[in-house]
């Protein structure tokens, strides 16, 4: 397999999975392993009080990362800043569903472009 740290630009990852390759003992030969840029998606979940300017974050809220192909759903927590983070995202059309106890559940959908990109969703839940 591929190892990820051979590659010098981060948002590279292989095309496809499962590809193996075996040389005859001794012998030398060049491939080449189609890879696809990808990007990363960020943000904060953030609790504000009705009329209060100062958020609150909360450890552990649970976002789910849909594509708008079919595909497995990904899934990352907040950590203890309330910020998210996912990596290594195909390009393609995306939402990302919140959903917090005693809260209306949120989604926000955006598109991670096709030479890789940064891209940004906050999401604020009033108490």
């Amino acid at each position: 397999s591929l190892s990820l740290a051979s590659l010098k630009n981060p948002l590279l990852n292989p095309a496809e999975k499962g590809f193996a390759f075996y040389p005859a003992p001794g012998s030398v030969h060049e491939i080449q392993i189609p890879v696809v840029s990808t990007g990363q998606i960020d943000g904060v979940v953030e609790f504000r009080k009705q009329g209060k300017q100062n958020p609150t974050y909360r450890k552990g809220i649970k976002l789910t990362l849909i594509g708008e192909t079919a595909g497995q759903p990904i899934t990352t927590y907040t950590d203890e800043n309330g910020s998210y983070f996912f990596e290594g995202v195909p390009p393609g059309k995306y939402c990302i569903r919140v959903a917090v106890e005693k809260f209306k559940e949120q989604v926000g959908c955006l598109a991670v472009a096709l030479e890789g990109s940064f891209e940004s969703k906050d999401f604020v839940f009033e108490e």
